[in-house]
């Protein structure tokens, strides 16, 4: 995913664009999935939130929640205080423990807008962030209400820019993305190319994705470090922490942040699997712990 706060910076710096002054998109984006898979194949992971993918490969930030709530009848049976779920930023320790106990399945809607629920007192109530969430990623610092994070983190143009390519000059389009490296195609790239290996990382040979679950642990690394070259001989798909150990720069880049939290959270849910193919990494991983 590209940073979008960057991306702002350079319109305003380099374009001489008041973004201020542009036209807002912003147009909040609600579906119920009728099943998990379904989940899984719109909604992707991001450095900084959910991405819902449109019919037209166009991506939105969102988040996940339970549409309806927690079981009415089971928090009343066993003396719970509510039924108004937590919103989810990323497919924290908390969704896949719903994967493991068999709820995934229809249990999720993505919502772009504030959402609320009537509580088992009869009021009116906000959803929360998660707090599994809040600790897999380091821009947002406390746990805030789903209408706190709408406005900040989706509608404000300061974290997300709602500015469309079309709203740039074309022939500056492609140069702002390269800045970083990558090709403006690079996550279609990545994405096709993990989809062509069936997502099984090619280092360690774990199966990330029997249903096209989870591809977000499974990265594309460039084999001669040129982020613009993009051939599939020169792609390699690996597992984060077959990824984090590839070399002492992506060692380092894993060291901290958002990549640690990453592969910290990889490893806490895929502990199992990086054992029964045996893994090298591991052991080192886990002592050092």
């Amino acid at each position: 995913m590209h940073k979008f706060d960057d991306l702002k910076n350079h319109i305003e710096n380099n374009l001489n664009i008041d973004t201020s002054k542009g036209k807002s998109h912003f147009k909040p984006i609600k579906e119920i999935f009728r099943t998990g898979a379904d989940v899984d194949k719109r909604v992707d992971p991001g450095p900084d939130g959910l991405y819902y993918t449109d019919e037209n490969g166009k991506k939105h930030k969102g988040f996940l929640f339970i549409e309806g709530g927690y079981n009415r009848d089971y928090a009343i049976m066993y003396n719970k205080k509510t039924i108004v779920p937590k919103f989810h930023i990323s497919k924290c320790t908390t969704i896949e423990q719903q994967k493991r106990n068999k709820n995934y399945d229809g249990h999720y809607a993505f919502s772009q807008e504030k959402e609320t629920m009537v509580d088992l007192d009869g009021i009116e109530k906000e959803l929360y962030l998660c707090k599994n969430c809040l600790n897999m990623q380091s821009i947002i610092k406390k746990v805030l209400s789903v209408s706190e994070y709408v406005e900040k983190y989706i509608k404000n143009p300061k974290q997300d820019g709602n500015f469309d390519d079309s709203d740039l000059p074309s022939s500056k389009k492609s140069n702002i993305f390269q800045e970083n490296g990558y090709t403006p195609d690079w996550d279609q790239k990545s994405h096709e190319y993990r989809l062509s290996i069936r997502f099984t990382c090619e280092e360690c040979g774990i199966r990330l994705n029997e249903n096209y679950i989870d591809g977000y642990y499974l990265e594309t690394h460039h084999k001669d470090k040129n982020k613009s070259n993009n051939s599939p001989t020169n792609l390699k798909g690996l597992c984060t922490l077959c990824h984090a150990n590839i070399d002492d720069l992506h060692k380092k880049n894993y060291s901290s942040g958002r990549n640690k939290q990453k592969l910290d959270t990889f490893v806490e849910i895929f502990k199992d699997k990086l054992r029964d193919v045996n893994n090298k990494y591991l052991d080192n991983f886990l002592d050092g712990k």
